[in-house]
C-alpha cells in the first residue's frame, strides 16, 4: 500500500501509518520523520544535562533527600547513555524503518517526560516560592521544548508533553497553591496546542516528503519518454543553461557534433556548432542572437559541414524559467 503525492494527509491516517503501516512508501517516510528528529537529539539530550546541572545547583541546597540525588544521577546517565547512543548511530543512514521504532521513540520519549515529572511532583510543595518559580521556568521550558523537538513523530510529542503536563498538574494540586485551579487550565490549554502543533508539523512534512516523492517518479517517466522519443526520431533534444553550458547531451548529440561529451560540456552550444558551421556562413550568430533574445523560437537553420558533408540543421528552442521566473536555460 502507497501514498500518492497528490493526496492530502489526513492527521489521522499519518497517526495510523507512522504508528503501524509496514509498506515500503511508510517506512521510508516513517526514516525521514525519524531522522528529523535525531538531528536535534545532541541539543535535546545537552540541554537535559545542564538543567540537571542547574537543578543540583539551586534545588539541591533545598532538598535534602537521597531519592533527590538519585534523581539527578539517573538522568544524568539517561541523558549520558543517549547522546552515546546518537554518537554511535549518527554516520548510519536510514533508508526505512519499521512501525516498531515510532513505538520505541514514543516509550522513550514517556520515559524522559515521567522522569522529569518526578521532580515538580514530589518536590515542588517542599520548595519555597524562589526556587517553585525557578523549578516552573524549567518545567515549562522543557515541556514546550521537548514537544518542538518531537514535532515529527507527533506520538512522542504528546506522550512527553502529555506525562509532563500530568505530573505538573499533580505538582499544583498537592501544592495547594491559591491560584492553582487557573494555572492547571492554563497549562491543560497549552499542552492541547503544542499537540496540535506538532500533529500539524508532522503532516506538512509528510506532504512535503510525498510531493518531492511524486516529483521524482514523474521526473523518472519524463526522462524515460525522452529517451524513448529521441530513440524513436530523428530530432535531437538538448538542453543549456544561461550561459550556454550543455545541461544534458546524449549520445546522439555527441555523435551529431562530433565530440566526446566531457569535450562538449566544455564548449557549450554556440562554442560546439561554431566548430562545425559551414565556411562562409553566419547561422550561429544568427542563433546566439535569437537565444540572447530570450524568446522561444522555431526552424533557426544552421548549415554545418559534417564528415558526411554539408547539412542544414533546423534548431527550435523554448526558454525556460524557475519558480521566480528567471531565465534558467
Amino acid at each position: 500500500m502507497a501514498w500518492s503525492g497528490g493526496e492530502r494527509v489526513g492527521r489521522e491516517d499519518l497517526l495510523r501509518r507512522l504508528w503501524s503501516a509496514d509498506d515500503r512508501e511508510t517506512n521510508e517516510l516513517r526514516a525521514r520523520h525519524l531522522q528529523a528528529v535525531l538531528s536535534s537529539t545532541p541539543w535535546t539530550l545537552g540541554v537535559t544535562l545542564a538543567n540537571v546541572a542547574l537543578c543540583v545547583a539551586y534545588l539541591g541546597r533545598r532538598i535534602d533527600s537521597p531519592l533527590f540525588a538519585g534523581w539527578a544521577a539517573f538522568m544524568t546517565v539517561l541523558a549520558g547513555y543517549g547522546l552515546v547512543s546518537w554518537w554511535r548511530r549518527r554516520a548510519r543512514p536510514l533508508p526505512a524503518v519499521p512501525p516498531r521504532a515510532v513505538r520505541s521513540a514514543t516509550l522513550h520519549a514517556g520515559l524522559l517526560a515521567l522522569a522529569w515529572g518526578l521532580l515538580p511532583a514530589i518536590w515542588f510543595p517542599e520548595l519555597p516560592a524562589a526556587e517553585q518559580l525557578l523549578l516552573g521556568y524549567l518545567v515549562v521550558c522543557n515541556l514546550a521544548a521537548g514537544a518542538i523537538a518531537l514535532a515529527w513523530i507527533p506520538s512522542a510529542a504528546w506522550a512527553y508533553a502529555g506525562l509532563q503536563a500530568l505530573a505538573s498538574l499533580v505538582a499544583l494540586q498537592r501544592s495547594e497553591h491559591a491560584l492553582a485551579q487557573p494555572i492547571q487550565a492554563l497549562l491543560v490549554l497549552y499542552v492541547v496546542v503544542l499537540c496540535v502543533a506538532a500533529t500539524s508539523v508532522a503532516r506538512v512534512f509528510s506532504q512535503r516528503h510525498l510531493s518531492e516523492k511524486e516529483a521524482a517518479r514523474q521526473g523518472e517517466v519524463v526522462g524515460l519518454l525522452l529517451r524513448d522519443f529521441e530513440e524513436t526520431t530523428a530530432d535531437v533534444l538538448w538542453e543549456i543553461d544561461p550561459r550556454g553550458r550543455f545541461v544534458q547531451i546524449s549520445d546522439r548529440l555527441a555523435a551529431l557534433l562530433e565530440r566526446p561529451t566531457d569535450k562538449l560540456a566544455q564548449l557549450g552550444l554556440l562554442q560546439a556548432l561554431q566548430s562545425v558551421q559551414a565556411e562562409g556562413s553566419n547561422s550561429v550568430d544568427r542563433l546566439r542572437k535569437a537565444l540572447e533574445f530570450g524568446e522561444a523560437f522555431r526552424d533557426q537553420v544552421v548549415r554545418v559541414q559534417t564528415a558526411e558533408g554539408m547539412r542544414w540543421w533546423s534548431v527550435t528552442a523554448k526558454p525556460l524559467h524557475d519558480g521566480d521566473g528567471r531565465l534558467r536555460g
